[in-house]
């Protein structure tokens, strides 16, 4: 399998409502199922909520950790079998081609998603201390 996948489940009918290649994803914490209709604490949290480690693990899960270092293993092939004249362009280019079109999306994605959660914690925060969204009470 080339990606390890962890699946979300409603607690009550088992209705999959989320699968992601890692194990933490980003949320209010609750949600409805659309299924059987119960609200339950979904486990996730905000990105501000989450500790470095848990950080470090929602942007580098074991999936993109495995392409990451399978990336690193071709790279250092490619320098071990370069010609010397072109060993600084074919290191490159095999990172370039090996990194952009598989984990490129996936990096951009992550980081559009830590921007939303940032900005949903943001605007729960204000709410909360009874403010608006220019800041003032």
């Amino acid at each position: 399998m080339i990606f390890s996948t962890y699946a979300f489940r409603c607690p009550r009918c088992a209705k999959t409502y989320k699968k992601s290649v890692s194990p933490l994803f980003l949320g209010p914490g609750s949600r409805v199922c659309g299924m059987c209709g119960a609200g339950f604490s979904d486990g996730s949290a905000e990105w501000p909520q989450l500790t470095p480690q848990e950080q470090r693990l929602f942007l580098l899960p074991p999936t993109i950790l495995g392409w990451l270092g399978g990336i690193a293993v071709c790279v250092i092939a490619a320098f071990q079998y370069a010609r010397p004249d072109d060993s600084i362009s074919l290191p490159g280019f095999a990172f370039v081609m090996l990194f952009v079109p598989t984990l490129g999306p996936c990096f951009l994605f992550r980081a559009y998603q830590v921007r939303q959660s940032s900005a949903r914690y943001d605007k729960a925060m204000r709410s909360s201390l009874g403010m608006s969204v220019d800041g003032r009470p």
